[in-house]
């Protein structure tokens, strides 16, 4: 077991509404759920955010971000995992309780030292998501000895492996490569016509694939144990349109949650099933249609 350390103090809690909310849905299909919070004031912070726990129902959640709907309030959320617990759709009432998020980080003390070593390492973890860190530690802690963790965290960071044909194979296994074989097969056709160069970034200590379509950067990918990732950045004149994509609740969910990278937002998809490909290919055609 690892001994843990807190990245951030807790600080009190201030409850920020308690009462009852019509959920609302924008898009034909129903691609996006939400609860307009008019009593919260518009957060001074980038795009207006602000992290928030608490209760929708019954339902406990913590590390989700309320928005800005672009009428001078904030929404929050509600993914389709949520609404499926609370047995509740648009317009249904519900009733939400609402705390500012400053739940502590924990991470384990060895990989926090190791990223200490490499300080590009550390700064690029620290740039993560909540989401994205959790799903990297729990990641590393799924191995089933010390040595195959040592190994896990080493290989994210070794200049001197290719991603080669092979390498992909291991590290995905044989579904998920097909699943990825699948998808770059598709972007790099004639009717995508992406082309993919796989270089090591030495700011990131990892091999990354950055997927090109005219000279426009579309996508970036990377591989891991048992699935590959894939992130895109779009800012904040694109929150609209996103919205109205008929992708999944959880892409958009996880999106609006994400922490910001600079000025621009990531959307973070992690794919190991073919059934994800149809949304991840709505995303790239968004992306190739900005302008």
């Amino acid at each position: 077991m690892f001994q843990m350390i807190y990245l951030w103090q807790m600080n009190t809690e201030k409850t920020l509404v308690d009462k009852d909310y019509q959920l609302l849905k924008v898009g034909d299909k129903c691609v996006w759920t939400f609860v307009e919070i008019s009593e919260i004031p518009m957060p001074k912070t980038p795009f207006g955010m602000m992290k928030v726990k608490g209760s929708i129902d019954d339902y406990e959640f913590s590390n989700v971000h309320l928005m800005p709907l672009g009428n001078g309030y904030v929404g929050l959320p509600v993914k389709a995992a949520i609404r499926k617990k609370i047995k509740k759709e648009a317009p249904d009432t519900v009733h939400i309780t609402l705390y500012e998020d400053t739940t502590p980080l924990i991470i384990p003390e060895d990989l926090l030292l190791c990223m200490k070593d490499e300080a590009d390492i550390l700064k690029k973890f620290e740039g993560y998501s909540q989401g994205q860190k959790k799903a990297f530690i729990d990641w590393i802690n799924s191995a089933r000895t010390e040595q195959t963790k040592i190994d896990r965290i080493a290989r994210t960071r070794d200049a001197d492996i290719f991603p080669s044909e092979q390498i992909l194979k291991d590290a995905l296994g044989k579904t998920v490569y097909s699943v990825l074989k699948s998808f770059i097969a598709t972007i790099t056709s004639d009717e995508y016509g992406a082309t993919i160069e796989w270089r090591y970034y030495n700011d990131g200590k990892a091999w990354l694939g950055k997927i090109v379509y005219k000279k426009k950067t579309i996508l970036w990918l990377s591989v891991w144990d048992g699935f590959f990732k894939t992130s895109f950045y779009f800012t904040e004149k694109h929150l609209e349109a996103i919205s109205e994509l008929n992708i999944s609740d959880t892409i958009k969910g996880d999106f609006y949650n994400a922490k910001l990278v600079g000025k621009l937002m990531s959307m973070i998809i992690n794919i190991n099933t073919d059934e994800q490909l149809d949304d991840l290919l709505k995303i790239v055609r968004f992306k190739k249609s900005l302008k």
